[in-house]
């Protein structure tokens, strides 16, 4: 679920600038200067809900996501299962609700198979000062993509 409510999506920003930027300039020395999008997602037991390992910034069209964000909105005991797990240093992590953990884009993650309950968490994208150039690149990049599928279709 996108979060499209501008008054809740306004009040996250203020968080984001206000209490989250400061922490990550501090322990990341990069400030979150911006959100791809606020997003609600659930895992359902019923499903098997889970997310395979993935990266989140390898392809042109997400070079941008320098960090993600994952905040519990609800506590561990309200589901088994579905510990986000970082698969390349072995750990995983079932959060209280209200906590957040944010990490790099580029680190291999999962949410592992929800087998008992509804998993719920806020996610986002954070961008930070270097994500403009990277937007470029990658304009610059499907531009030439359109550009040459263009003239495979029309030669």
């Amino acid at each position: 679920l996108v979060v499209t409510d501008r008054a809740l999506a306004g009040a996250l920003e203020t968080l984001l600038r206000t209490r989250l930027a400061p922490e990550m300039a501090r322990a990341f020395g990069s400030e979150a200067d911006g959100v791809e999008q606020w997003k609600i997602a659930g895992y359902d037991a019923a499903e098997r809900g889970f997310f395979a390992a993935h990266r989140d910034n390898t392809a042109p069209a997400t070079a941008e996501r320098r960090f993600a964000l994952t905040l519990a909105l609800n506590a561990p005991d309200a589901y088994e299962g579905g510990a986000l797990a970082f698969p390349e240093f072995g750990t995983r992590y079932r959060p209280a609700a209200g906590t957040g953990i944010v990490f790099s884009g580029a680190l291999l993650h999962a949410a592992e198979p929800v087998t008992r309950g509804l998993r719920l968490v806020l996610l986002a994208f954070l961008l930070d000062d270097r994500s403009d150039a990277r937007k470029a690149a990658r304009t610059r990049w499907f531009d030439a993509e359109a550009d040459a599928l263009e003239r495979a279709l029309n030669p």
